[in-house]
C-alpha cells in the first residue's frame, strides 16, 4: 500500500483545463497580437495613402486629400479649414474627386498587396 501526505504550499492551485485565468491570458495574448498585426496593416494603407497624394501637384489639393483620407476629416471640417486658409473648396471638391480617381486604382492595388 502507498502512503500519501499531503503538501503545504501558498502557489495557487491549478486544476488542469478548468484553469480560468490561464486561458483568459491565452486569449488575451491572442487578441495583443491580432492587435498589432492590425495596427501594422493600418499603419501601411495610410503610409500608401500619404505616398499617392504625396504625388499630387495642387499644393491645395494635397492639403484636401490629406485631411480627408489620412486624417480622416469631416467635410464640414475641412471646407473650415479651406476658407480660414483661403482655399477655393468647392474647387477643391469637386477636382480632388478626379485626382483621387485617377489615383484610386493603385491605391487599392497596394493595399490589397499589404493585407494580403
Amino acid at each position: 500500500m502507498e502512503k500519501v501526505t499531503p503538501t503545504l504550499s501558498n502557489m495557487p492551485k491549478s486544476y488542469g483545463d478548468h484553469d480560468k485565468l490561464g486561458a483568459a491570458m491565452v486569449r488575451l495574448e491572442a487578441l495583443d497580437s491580432k492587435i498589432a498585426a492590425d495596427i501594422k496593416k493600418l499603419t501601411d494603407v495610410l503610409t500608401v495613402n500619404r505616398m499617392l497624394i504625396d504625388s499630387v501637384d495642387s499644393y491645395n489639393q494635397r492639403i484636401i486629400l490629406t485631411k480627408r483620407y489620412v486624417n480622416f476629416g469631416h467635410w464640414e471640417d475641412i471646407a473650415m479649414i479651406c476658407i480660414v486658409a483661403g482655399i477655393a473648396y468647392t474647387d477643391g471638391i469637386e477636382k480632388h474627386w478626379n485626382i483621387w480617381q485617377n489615383i484610386v486604382h493603385h491605391r487599392t492595388k497596394l493595399c490589397a498587396e499589404i493585407v494580403m
